[in-house]
């Protein structure tokens, strides 16, 4: 977290993250799985004050040490401690659900399964985007993954950051326009200090 902004994202698998504004740009409702370092708590109370976002943390670690070091005091904040698995179930209408999860050995065995992206889609209003962040630890987990993602009708894209095994995967049931190099992706970067030098376009 930088001290000086503590609302810009720093690590590089964020600009990936965020560029989800070039497909949905005025979320209302939001649900994070996975609450990490805060970054997106903090981006978007900055950019997106009236946005209703909402952590869920299974660690109750994490979110004492989030509240402690990471936010800033005083300013509300909305974090659930519980199983991810669990808790989409009861998760609706969202219209960004970002899914960043990962245990000591790696990503939790859950998101590969068909069942927990099938609840992750209910939990989406009907143009609602999904945001993976995906540190696999094969090729054939991303294959698995995205085999899964078609079998539900979702639509998806692909970056991956350079120097790092994050692959980011924006998935819905509309349409996803190929992300590319336009104006209107050179805005969305300006706009939230997105490093697009971090980001590298697959399909």
């Amino acid at each position: 977290m930088s001290l000086h902004s503590p609302h810009q994202p720093v690590l590089p698998h964020l600009s990936a993250l965020l560029l989800c504004f070039y497909y949905r740009q005025r979320p209302q409702k939001v649900t994070e799985l996975g609450l990490g370092g805060g970054s997106l708590q903090r981006f978007f109370r900055y950019h997106f004050p009236l946005c209703e976002i909402r952590s869920i943390e299974y660690s109750a670690r994490v979110i004492r040490l989030f509240e402690q070091w990471f936010w800033p005091a005083g300013s509300p904040c909305q974090i659930v401690q519980q199983d991810a698995q669990q808790a989409i179930k009861d998760v609706a209408a969202q219209d960004l659900l970002f899914i960043d999860l990962f245990a000591e050995q790696g990503s939790p065995d859950f998101v590969f399964s068909q069942a927990f992206y099938q609840d992750c889609c209910n939990a989406l209003n009907p143009d609602g985007l999904m945001v993976i962040n995906l540190l696999s630890a094969s090729w054939l987990q991303s294959e698995q993954l995205l085999e899964i993602l078609s079998e539900l009708q979702l639509q998806f894209r692909i970056l991956a950051v350079p120097g790092y095994q994050n692959k980011v995967i924006f998935a819905a049931r509309q349409a996803l326009p190929v992300l590319d190099f336009d104006s209107q992706l050179q805005q969305v970067a300006r706009q939230y200090q997105l490093d697009l030098n971090a980001v590298v376009f697959m399909r």
